[in-house]
């Protein structure tokens, strides 16, 4: 399990997240909000026996958001690097430049071609991450 890192108040808050069954959730959905926001509160909504979804501050929401951002970052950071090693590997005869030329035009490739596709946007085009 992963941990977030949240900030200061939310990480040294002793916040015990109680669960409320989805039903019942349904019923107390506007107190729930309110325990939530003002207090920071975190809810485990349960389907059955089993955690199905969570209420939590927004801040905390747009921290989760964040650090999920740069562990794709970091992820996509880490295959550039393998495939530059590999590229390197493979083409002993080649220099490190040439070795970044070529797989700086396959990542260009590669976004080019997810744009298209619609499978990546960018904020340039008015869209956030």
């Amino acid at each position: 399990m992963w941990r977030v890192p949240l900030t200061r108040a939310a990480a040294t808050a002793d916040i015990e997240a109680r669960h409320v069954r989805a039903d019942e959730a349904a019923t107390q959905l506007p107190a729930l909000l309110d325990d939530v926001a003002a207090h920071g509160a975190e809810v485990i909504l349960d389907r059955g026996e089993q955690p199905a979804a969570v209420l939590i501050p927004f801040a905390a929401y747009e921290e989760i958001r964040a650090w999920r951002r740069t562990r794709r970052r970091e992820a996509g950071a880490a295959r550039l690097r393998a495939l530059r090693a590999e590229v390197l590997a493979r083409n002993p005869d080649i220099t490190a430049e040439d070795a970044d030329g070529i797989a700086s035009r396959f990542i260009h490739e590669i976004v080019d071609e997810m744009a298209a596709e619609g499978r990546l946007r960018f904020e340039r085009d008015g869209y956030a991450s």
